[in-house]
């Protein structure tokens, strides 16, 4: 029985792979073979992709300097998968992890970082760009990013406005009257830029940007109305200036509206980030080898349906019939589809006060528990 343990990171206490290492110690425990296991750690484009694909493709990380969203230099990286194609993590420029709780002011932050990362990956002569836009701390419309590769904004004068040590942010858009993307680093005609999100939001309203997200950055409700007021004139100007409705691109809000510079500024597609990394490692073809499927995350529940990476994995093996389990951090309500799905605050000695340091342990009991539940009783059956 061959088995393939597909789990998303469970953000804030594992990343994929240790997902992936502390379900396979618990398999083994409950007398599953190693030979039987197949590992490989599945992200959606968002923090923790790189890692993944580090450990699922042939690649290799090129490291960068660029600004983060609050204006100090960083080491970043991008993936290298071969010679015509990149991934970047918009993250590692602009990701929240990388920013410290007194830095979390949306309004003046910048996603130029990102851009830079684009102009590493055009300098290594790459005709294929792959984004990944989760987990920014951004809501700058991604003018931090186009302005980096050339943008200009101006004022009802035709005053150049400024950006500021950060790049642009979205304060740079209270006055401003007119875009420019003449200057926009030419090297972008002759690439394909992908964007990978799950992300529907657009740019503006109540299912927009700003009022779904801007909390989760630390913006106040004073903030909110800020920000969407900026990110409406951005959009306004585009409409006026370059006939580019922004808040018309489907899953323009991700990270901030970077979804809708790239898409709008740069002419990126934005494609499901959970089967484009299927395709970029190769996991529909072990989906297909395999007889079982144990997937999961952090948190499980109807949410888990709207396309995060379970599901989106659910979805797929489900087209060549196989059967598939959901091992979660904590369930609070089974998502429909699953076979069967497991939380460590079913485990008879789940304490929530220590899942941070015994989330690796926990997972292996949860792992152990469904081997002994499934599997033995399908090892049974297959003799």
């Amino acid at each position: 029985m061959k088995i393939l343990v597909c789990p998303d990171s469970f953000k804030g206490t594992l990343t994929s792979f240790q997902a992936c290492k502390a379900i396979e110690k618990g398999l083994k425990q409950a007398g599953v073979k190693a030979s039987d296991i197949t590992l490989h750690p599945t992200a959606d484009g968002g923090d923790g992709t790189i890692d993944a694909l580090l450990r699922t493709t042939k690649s290799i990380v090129i490291k960068t300097n660029v600004q983060n969203s609050y204006g100090k230099i960083r080491s970043a990286k991008l993936l290298q998968l071969d010679n015509n194609t990149v991934f970047i993590e918009a993250s590692e420029a602009c990701g929240i992890i990388y920013t410290p709780i007194k830095y979390r002011k949306p309004l003046n932050l910048s996603t130029f970082g990102v851009g830079q990362l684009i102009k590493k990956a055009l300098d290594l002569k790459i005709k294929n760009i792959y984004i990944g836009v989760g987990g920014s701390s951004t809501n700058d419309g991604g003018i931090g990013m186009a302005g980096a590769l050339g943008l200009r904004l101006f004022d009802k004068d035709n005053k150049e406005i400024r950006s500021d040590k950060n790049g642009y942010t979205p304060l740079s858009l209270d006055n401003f009257a007119h875009i420019n993307i003449d200057n926009l680093d030419k090297r972008i005609k002759n690439v394909q830029i992908i964007v990978c999100s799950d992300v529907k939001n657009s740019l503006l309203g109540d299912k927009g940007a700003s009022k779904v997200y801007g909390p989760q950055k630390g913006a106040s409700k004073k903030e909110i109305i800020k920000l969407e007021k900026l990110l409406t004139n951005l959009n306004n100007v585009c409409k006026k200036d370059l006939k580019i409705d922004l808040n018309q691109i489907v899953g323009g809000g991700a990270s901030g509206g970077l979804g809708a510079a790239l898409v709008g500024f740069l002419k990126a597609e934005i494609r499901p980030g959970l089967n484009e990394i299927a395709k970029l490692t190769k996991l529909i073809e072990k989906i297909k080898e395999a007889d079982i499927i144990i997937t999961g995350e952090g948190c499980m529940d109807e949410q888990t349906s709207f396309d995060k990476t379970p599901f989106a994995i659910l979805k797929i093996a489900k087209q060549f019939n196989k059967s598939v389990y959901g091992l979660s951090g904590f369930l609070k309500k089974s998502p429909g589809g699953f076979d069967k799905v497991y939380g460590t605050n079913n485990l008879v000695d789940f304490d929530e006060m220590k899942i941070g340091e015994n989330a690796s342990q926990m997972l292996s009991s949860l792992g152990a528990k469904f081997a002994n539940e499934v599997l033995n009783l399908n090892l049974k059956r297959s003799k």
